[in-house]
């Protein structure tokens, strides 16, 4: 194999070990302010406590299947005084944009 071929390969292979995020949860989560943003097809969701120090203390759903989910489930457990378990990736690590993945009323 030629040298270029090699390292194009090592390249590919640590872009895609670099871009694997791992799904994080966390448990006894108060709900904040919630809503849809203006765009319409993504959620925000305030939590309490923000462990993992999410951007703006908050997960945003994207995912076109899961905002309405989201929303729904949310504002449930918000008018219930319920806490919710929350899955989530953050892709940057601590302190940057956290993105849901489920959420479940406790």
């Amino acid at each position: 194999m030629s040298k270029l071929k090699c390292l194009i390969a090592i390249f590919v292979i640590f872009l895609s070990i670099s871009t694997v995020v791992h799904a994080l949860e966390q448990a006894g989560v108060t709900i904040g302010l919630t809503g849809m943003e203006s765009n319409g097809i993504s959620v925000y969701v305030g939590i309490s406590p923000n462990t993992n120090e999410c951007l703006y203390s908050g997960v945003y759903f994207l995912d076109e299947a899961e905002v309405n989910m989201a929303l729904s489930v949310a504002l449930a457990a918000k008018l219930a005084s319920r806490t919710v378990r929350i899955i989530f990736s953050q892709p940057g690590g601590n302190g940057t944009q956290c993105f849901g993945q489920g959420i479940y009323v406790e």
